[in-house]
């Protein structure tokens, strides 16, 4: 063995790297976002639903334009509606309102 092997032997070997320094969130910083986030979720579903019953009726009365809207305004709810919900289940997590299956 070499001098230099000996060294890496008794130092455990390789380059020693300080472990990554994790700086704590500030809870009320994610509550904020959780609660914009959920806010402007159900904002946006609102407003599709509204576009796609507007793109309903209008596809009715004759405009084929609006049954292609109507599709992407369904599609757009659905995908609002669907992160409004996880949102608003880690929001009630996070508040401490979920009760742990068991303790009843």
């Amino acid at each position: 063995m070499t001098d230099g092997d000996q060294r890496k032997q008794r130092s455990g070997g390789g380059r020693r790297r300080a472990e990554p320094v994790q700086r704590p969130v500030n809870p009320y910083l994610v509550l904020a976002g959780l609660i914009a986030g959920f806010l402007g979720g159900a904002a946006a579903w609102y407003g599709l639903v509204k576009a796609a019953i507007y793109f309903g009726h209008e596809g009715r009365v004759g405009s084929g334009a609006a049954w292609l809207l109507l599709g992407l305004a369904t599609v757009g709810a659905i995908a609002c509606l669907a992160l409004v919900l996880a949102l608003g289940s880690r929001l009630w997590q996070l508040l401490g309102l979920r009760r742990r299956h068991g303790k009843h």
